[in-house]
């Protein structure tokens, strides 16, 4: 295999696969449109909403919880 070729299938393959940003409020999916091509970005804003203090409500505190997951485009 021959380096451009390597490379024309690693290009092929990241363009095949995006992330899904998936934000939950205690066991509840809250949000999960968000869309990115690239893993850092999305890990990015899932670790910024993960460190948001918890929202208080009448039945206790809800959680606030957000991860990545892989999709196909």
């Amino acid at each position: 295999v021959t380096t451009a070729t390597a490379k024309s299938v690693l290009a092929i393959a990241i363009i095949m696969i995006e992330f899904l940003l998936i934000f939950m409020i205690d066991n509840r999916i809250v949000n999960q449109t968000q869309r990115f091509e690239n893993i850092d970005t999305c890990l990015y804003f899932a670790e910024r909403l993960n460190k948001q203090p918890t929202i208080p409500h009448e039945d206790g505190n809800k959680k606030i919880t957000a991860y990545c997951k892989p999709i196909n485009r």
